[in-house]
């Protein structure tokens, strides 16, 4: 496979509240993803009622009798850690960690009946020492629209000599600086290829370790299924190597950064919801919950990574700042700790044209 120019939309640096990436729930100690539970109740606690210090906690653990009431009333045994990249193998949370010391802490109740998890949210919203309940949902996701090229030639953003205003100058640039190779770039997307010979040259000196949220794992791997149309298969390989390709060695294409590691951070996952005699229910390569992407955020900013890269978006949600915010609250929290811990974000834009958007 060759890595195609697929990403025609502009980078930009910006706090970005983007993608939701698909993903669940296991109910191992070590592997906590389950791809049946189609619908999670997000919970931000006090830490009064719990302190956070492991991933997976018994309602029983909880340090509310109310609370533990009505989890027990509505069959629900556990709760997990929105960041599970936070905790040890054993489940126990890691020291030196980059994020604030708050007073809260998220955790997830994952469900497969939309009603009863609506009904239980409500129920929990009213308790105190509960600063939110809400309910989590797989959202549909939108690949960036990306040209399907893989010569240098035809890498038109880097250097274009029909149209010098569109692209970005990359060899100019070059002249100046190839890189750095003490400069990581955590690319969260659909996972991406290590094995590929224009990324790595073998030995995972290029593509780091890298951490999976949408299957629960520390294998980061490109192998979402590609049956449907808009599955992410492929698209956090391409954008890998659209950012840092081997440059300079005859095969493919040019990476911007000749000399950048990446930090590949898989957020979607690759099962699915399967019909007993045949066909899709539902399609987790096409479709994410948000707190898989802020566990993804979370595990750059506590591995080193200086730059974030989110190369996707929200397909037609229209919302303002105020409403992501209370929208996606625990994507937000993590996007605002990266920025924080000072490290660029880069989100897409532009990657379509709408009726009545501004031309120039």
């Amino acid at each position: 496979m060759r890595i195609s120019i697929r990403c025609s939309a502009a980078l930009i640096i910006a706090l970005v509240i983007s993608k939701l990436v698909s993903s669940s729930i296991d109910i191992s100690k070590n592997n906590l993803a389950n791809n049946k539970s189609n619908y999670r109740v997000l919970l931000k606690l006090d830490k009064n009622i719990d302190d956070g210090n492991l991933l997976r906690i018994s309602y029983q653990d909880l340090k509310s009798k109310s609370i533990r009431r009505i989890l027990k009333k509505h069959g629900i045994n556990y709760l997990v850690s929105v960041f599970k990249n936070r905790y040890t193998a054993d489940g126990e949370l890691k020291p030196d960690l980059k994020y604030p010391n708050t007073a809260s802490i998220w955790r997830i109740i994952p469900m497969e009946d939309s009603v009863k998890a609506e009904k239980l949210a409500k129920i929990l919203s009213s308790e105190k020492g509960v600063l939110l309940a809400t309910i989590e949902k797989p959202v549909k996701l939108k690949p960036c629209i990306q040209p399907d090229d893989s010569e240098y030639e035809n890498q038109w953003y880097l250097n274009s000599y029909s149209n010098p205003l569109a692209d970005i100058d990359a060899e100019l640039a070059w002249n100046i600086n190839k890189g750095r190779n003490d400069v990581i770039i955590a690319v969260c997307d659909g996972g991406v290829d290590y094995n590929h010979s224009d990324l790595d040259p073998g030995n995972r000196s290029r593509i780091i370790a890298g951490y999976d949220t949408g299957d629960g794992d520390n294998d980061p791997l490109d192998d979402l299924p590609d049956e449907h149309p808009k599955s992410y298969a492929g698209h956090g390989t391409h954008i890998a190597g659209i950012i840092g390709a081997i440059t300079n060695n005859y095969q493919d294409v040019a990476g911007i950064m000749w000399n950048c590691k990446i930090m590949p951070v898989k957020m979607v996952g690759s099962g699915g919801i399967k019909l007993p005699f045949g066909g899709t229910i539902w399609d987790f390569s096409t479709t994410a919950f948000h707190t898989d992407v802020a566990d993804a955020i979370d595990y750059a900013v506590n591995n080193g990574a200086d730059v974030i890269n989110l190369c996707y978006g929200f397909s037609g949600l229209a919302l303002t700042l105020g409403e992501v915010i209370g929208t996606v609250p625990a994507l937000y929290e993590s996007i605002v700790n990266a920025y924080d811990n000072n490290i660029v974000i880069i989100a897409a834009m532009g990657n379509e044209y709408e009726e009545g958007n501004p031309t120039e």
